[in-house]
């Protein structure tokens, strides 16, 4: 059983790697658009009214999610190798990160009296 002290050492290494992996993936996403604007590609859903951004990075993490508890199931022989956990804990990590910074953003919007699509 790892001790506190490993368990620390672990969630600094993922948190490293996730946040290394958001930068390369953020500056990829903006594709020469607005290389400033951090949710350039999650905004996409609530400016075509199909919902909240939000929600949208909800339903990415939900099958993040999914994508996980199938690679957890250690018996399965898989078609396609490309993702491992590793892969999709830090995209896991990474899409928390976008909601709670995107949740922020409108309530601070809001509270001012702003547009969060501004």
């Amino acid at each position: 059983m790892a001790t506190r002290e490993e368990l620390m050492k672990i969630h600094e290494q993922l948190c490293d790697l996730a946040r290394a992996l958001s930068r390369r993936k953020n500056h990829d996403y903006s594709g020469g658009q607005d290389a400033t604007h951090a949710f350039l590609n999650f905004i996409k859903c609530e400016e075509l009214g199909l919902c909240k951004t939000e929600t949208g990075v909800l339903v990415r993490l939900s099958d993040k999610i999914s994508r996980l508890n199938t690679l957890a199931d250690s018996n399965r022989k898989y078609e396609v190798d490309d993702e491992k956990v590793l892969d999709t804990v830090l995209d896991i990590i990474n899409y928390i990160v976008i909601f709670y910074a995107i949740h922020t953003e409108r309530k601070d919007k809001e509270a001012t009296g702003g547009e969060f699509l501004e």
